[in-house]
Formats: C-alpha cells, sequence, structure tokens
C-alpha cells in the first residue's frame, strides 16, 4: 500500500511538473527588477484603463508615468510588457509572448528586450539568446501605442489632483 501510494505521489509531481507553465527565467529576472525599480522609486500606482482589451498597471514618480505593465490575451498568445520612461521617452520595453502550441500541449516563451537607449533588441526563446538586432522602424507602431496609453493616463492622472466641478 505505501509503495502505490509513493507511486501514485510520484506520477501526480510528474504530472503537475509536465503540465506547468514554461516560465522563463530571463523574463522572472527582468519582472523583479522591474518591481525593485518601481520600489526604489517609490512609485505611485494609478489604476486607469486607456483600452479594455490591454489591462494596464501604471506607476508614476511625481506627475509623470514612470513605469506601465501591459498585458494582451488571446486564444493562442499571450503577451505582457513591462516599459520603463525616461525623460517622457521609452528608455526600455521587456515582454514575454507565451504563445501556446496545440498539437504538442505546450507553451513557448519568447522574451525580448527592447533598449532604446542602445538602440537594440534582444530575443530569447525559452531563456536561449536567439538574437540580437538593432531596433528597426516595426516597434514604431507599437511605440506609438505605448505612447497614446501614456499621454492619456497622464492626462487622466491630472497629477493626482482631484477635478473641481465648478458647475452650480
Amino acid at each position: 500500500m505505501k509503495n502505490s501510494f509513493k507511486l501514485l505521489s510520484l506520477l501526480l509531481l510528474i504530472l503537475i511538473f509536465s503540465c506547468s507553465d514554461n516560465s522563463s527565467k530571463v523574463y522572472d529576472t527582468l519582472a523583479s527588477d522591474f518591481s525593485d525599480s518601481i520600489e526604489k522609486y517609490n512609485a505611485t500606482r494609478f489604476d486607469f484603463q486607456y483600452d479594455a482589451l490591454t489591462p494596464q498597471s501604471s506607476y508614476f514618480v511625481g506627475c509623470k508615468l514612470k513605469f506601465l505593465k501591459l498585458e494582451s490575451n488571446g486564444e493562442i498568445v499571450s503577451i505582457r510588457q513591462k516599459v520603463t520612461f525616461e525623460n517622457d521617452s521609452i528608455s526600455r520595453i521587456f515582454m514575454v509572448k507565451s504563445i501556446n502550441i496545440e498539437n504538442r500541449n505546450k507553451k513557448e516563451n519568447i522574451v525580448s528586450i527592447v533598449d532604446y537607449r542602445n538602440r537594440i533588441v534582444k530575443t530569447y526563446i525559452n531563456d536561449k539568446l536567439e538574437r540580437s538586432v538593432k531596433v528597426s522602424r516595426s516597434s514604431k507602431k507599437e511605440q506609438e501605442f505605448i505612447y497614446e496609453i501614456k499621454n492619456n493616463t497622464e492626462i487622466k492622472y491630472n497629477c493626482g489632483k482631484l477635478k473641481i466641478n465648478n458647475n452650480r
């Protein structure tokens, strides 16, 4: 009886680990650093959703958006992005794209780090550096969407001031 319990326990552990999300160590490290930066700057969280299809978490330092988290979930691809701003410009974006591969019943994680200060994009697939290239024009559309979110979030934040209704 003890042996069958041990065998069943072992099989259950194997099943749990084989079905678990193939979390990326690269992304986990970057996400931890991002969270540490939010704490270091003592950033204030502001709850606001510019786009209902792209949930966001916004963190302000003073009156400026400093850190932004975005998520986008689909049937096949889920994307988590973490954006850092410096002097009103995007300094770095890192994201993980989790792709569900149905015929193999697993997820593949693609981590991209877009470093605008050094104008380089690094891409990791399942924690292995696959390529490192210069920032291309194709990221411009993505930048425009992030700046649109940033600008609208800062307007809504209104530097933490409450709007006073003068209509009586």
